[in-house]
């Protein structure tokens, strides 16, 4: 056997060996930081793998292999208001959304928040237009968000502030779809003004 239990190999700590894959060996190894992973053992005698990589994060929040999802809901959060290459920087922090200093802090936010209800919450804006802190924000279903969006959100349209809901029901157009195409970066005017048929013709 090539290595032995309890061996030590960089951050690595070898605990057994796993089941057997085709023509390829795994180890089941624990890192430092205490996450267990079944690495190949190519990797291992290559040094391609050292440590699971999630202990380098921060906050070192992992479960089964993986981080927390309220971790990485956290992580999505700050990159959308922060990182002007995020994809969704634009509809965020491109227009003034911001995260407030103590959700700058995983370990605050967390307890302020909570844990998701279930996995089909994620975290929601009460007001679209306001930043994320703890009383603008809170666990939402999509159904509840809808809800949400349809009663407070409000458009510039037409050059007139205008409810999102109202516009919808004007332009006799779906919620959902006038909530993707926005998302898509398309202004309030070819929102609303586009037939759906006609929105693959939209450049």
């Amino acid at each position: 056997m090539l290595y032995n239990l309890g061996q030590k190999i960089h951050k690595w700590t070898i605990i057994d060996i796993a089941p057997p894959r085709i023509r390829k060996t795994y180890w089941l190894c624990e890192c430092e930081c205490g996450i267990r992973r079944e690495v190949r053992e190519n990797a291992l005698k290559s040094n391609m793998s050292k440590f699971c990589g999630y202990c380098k994060i921060k906050h070192g929040a992992c479960v089964n292999y993986d981080r927390e999802p309220e971790y990485c809901v956290w992580d999505a959060m700050i990159q959308r208001c922060s990182n002007v290459k995020c994809k969704g920087y634009k509809r965020y922090g491109g227009r003034g959304i911001k995260v407030c200093d103590e959700w700058r802090d995983y370990t605050r936010f967390i307890n302020d928040m909570g844990r998701r209800p279930t996995p089909k919450h994620s975290l929601d804006r009460i007001d679209n237009d306001g930043g994320y802190n703890l009383t603008n924000c809170r666990w939402a279903t999509r159904k509840e968000q809808d809800r949400n969006t349809s009663q407070i959100t409000y458009i510039t349209l037409n050059g007139a502030r205008v409810k999102f809901i109202d516009a919808c029901d004007q332009y006799s157009i779906n919620p959902a779809t006038a909530r993707f195409r926005l998302r898509r970066g398309w202004s309030a005017e070819d929102t609303f003004h586009t037939p759906v048929q006609l929105r693959n013709n939209l450049k």
